[in-house]
């Protein structure tokens, strides 16, 4: 019997339009299925389930070229075994903020990480500052930029639900992190945008070529994909949060541990900024 527009699936404890394509039914309900609890206490290396983190491939990068990338370009985005390509379409799931102070070597050419913060609030080095807006080195201008970079994150997952993972707008791409804020959390007069273009161009520096991101909306929602979309932002939302807690809660243990009495007390339970 042929399935109707208004059949419904269940998969992956949401309904879902059984008219959806297979595979991608398969891939929402391999990322909703319970993680499988292994023997054994999880370790601090371990807290929780790891996010995979997209990178664009610059001129300047070095990667081992074997096996799958072989054939990648500059200018390329990869996550661990895969190259996305410059151009990809994605559901924005979770935003959130980090910030990272980099020491450059004396040679100029490398540089060492000096302090960060996995929610751009409370830094885990505590040398500089208990908090990251009042940190000498947060702080810039257009003719002096700020010392510690600040991040947004954006964990996506692609339209055929095969792969999540974290884009990072940062420096050069800010603005264009700024744009997928904007977007994602857009007025109440708004329709939700529930597509985003992503794409990696070029831009010409006096050091030579280098790549950025580039995001544009696409105002076509997608109503079928919703109940998925909001189970993937539960998941994780706690996964996330699990993440920069834990990191956090070592500062805590570490300041507890040296007896020091200005433990900060007003960490987030948000993971925005």
């Amino acid at each position: 019997m042929a399935k109707g527009k208004n059949d419904m699936i269940a998969v992956g404890g949401v309904n879902l339009p059984a008219t959806i394509d297979k595979a991608l039914l398969s891939n929402v309900e391999k990322h909703l299925r319970p993680p499988k609890k292994k023997k054994g206490m999880l370790t601090d290396e371990s807290p929780v389930e790891k996010l995979t983190y997209a990178k664009i491939l610059q001129p300047t990068s070095t990667l081992e070229m074997s096996g799958v990338f072989e054939n990648i370009r500059p200018g390329d985005l990869f996550i661990e075994n895969k190259i996305l390509g410059n151009k990809l379409t994605v559901f924005p799931l979770l935003i959130w903020n980090s910030r990272a102070k980099w020491e450059r070597d004396a040679s100029g050419q490398g540089a060492t990480l000096d302090c960060s913060s996995p929610n751009a609030v409370t830094p885990l080095e505590t040398k500089y500052s208990k908090l990251c807006n009042s940190c000498v080195h947060s702080m810039g201008t257009k003719q002096n930029p700020s010392q510690c970079v600040r991040t947004t994150n954006v964990l996506v997952v692609d339209t055929m639900f095969s792969s999540i993972f974290v884009l990072q707008f940062s420096k050069t791409s800010a603005r264009a992190g700024s744009k997928m804020l904007d977007f994602m959390y857009a007025g109440e007069d708004s329709d939700p945008v529930y597509h985003m273009a992503v794409n990696v161009k070029s831009e010409r520096a006096k050091t030579g070529v280098y790549y950025v991101f580039s995001v544009t909306p696409d105002l076509k929602t997608q109503d079928d994909f919703l109940p998925a979309l909001e189970a993937l932002q539960d998941k994780f939302q706690v996964i996330v949060k699990s993440q920069i807690d834990h990191l956090l809660g070592k500062i805590k243990t570490q300041e507890v541990e040296e007896k020091d009495e200005n433990i900060p007390t007003n960490i987030p339970d948000s993971i925005d900024d």
